[in-house]
């Protein structure tokens, strides 16, 4: 859940900040994993479990993501146009879940799985969140002015969605309802996501997407595509 909440929060801002913020955010996941364990123990869950769960997870937030869409306004008057946009990336979210269900075993078999450390969501999704606001601060500084209202777009939109995900699930999440959760190790999970962040083909995504962002009305990437694109054109050559 932590990891679709940091893609919804990338594919908002990777037209212009590429897979940098995103490899911050992920390099202090052992301290977000630490601070949400707790003493109590849960069942580990079975991979059908896991899977059931994230697909409810992905659902709510983007249907919390629909709602939130009126923050990117400010950059656009083409917000359904920007909107298909993102929804044509869509399958980058999919792509890096299947990929850390497939290396981070983080769920068993069966429903007998072993007893594991508790993590507090709440805790999760607020640690992200902080983090997602510190590596966008640090960011911004380096932007031109032209630019850093992209970025608070996307940070407007982003907290929003965490905030519509929360109260979807003030009564508890769908792990909860399932009375189990993944195994999430620091180790395992950081590994998981280096090789996972390093299968997506970020520059192309970029590329592709912030050409899309221009089509449709935010014109200030024009100088950002350009440079994306060159930076391909010699990775190529």
């Amino acid at each position: 859940m932590l990891k679709v909440n940091l893609v919804v929060f990338c594919v908002l801002v990777v037209s212009v900040c590429g897979k940098n913020v995103f490899d911050q955010i992920t390099k202090k996941g052992d301290t977000i994993i630490k601070e949400a364990r707790t003493n109590r123990m849960i069942r580990e869950c079975s991979c059908d479990e896991e899977s059931y769960c994230i697909g409810s997870i992905k659902g709510e937030v983007f249907d919390c993501f629909e709602d939130c869409w009126s923050g990117v306004k400010s950059i656009t008057d083409q917000p359904d146009q920007l909107k298909q946009c993102l929804k044509d990336k869509a399958y980058i979210i999919d792509q890096i879940i299947n990929c850390l269900h497939e290396k981070a075993q983080s769920c068993v078999p069966g429903m007998d799985g072993p007893e594991i450390h508790y993590l507090d969501i709440n805790k999760i999704i607020k640690s992200a969140d902080t983090q997602i606001h510190v590596q966008a601060d640090k960011f911004t500084k380096t932007l031109p002015s032209s630019a850093k209202d992209l970025l608070e777009a996307a940070v407007t939109v982003g907290t929003c969605v965490k905030e519509c995900f929360q109260e979807k699930n003030k009564e508890g999440y769908c792990f909860d309802d399932k009375k189990c959760q993944p195994k999430i190790e620091s180790k395992e999970m950081r590994s998981a996501l280096k090789k996972c962040s390093k299968e997506l083909e970020w520059q192309k995504e970029a590329a592709e997407m912030c050409d899309c962002f221009f089509k449709a009305g935010v014109n200030r990437v024009q100088q950002y595509c350009d440079m994306i694109h060159s930076m391909n054109r010699h990775k190529i050559n």
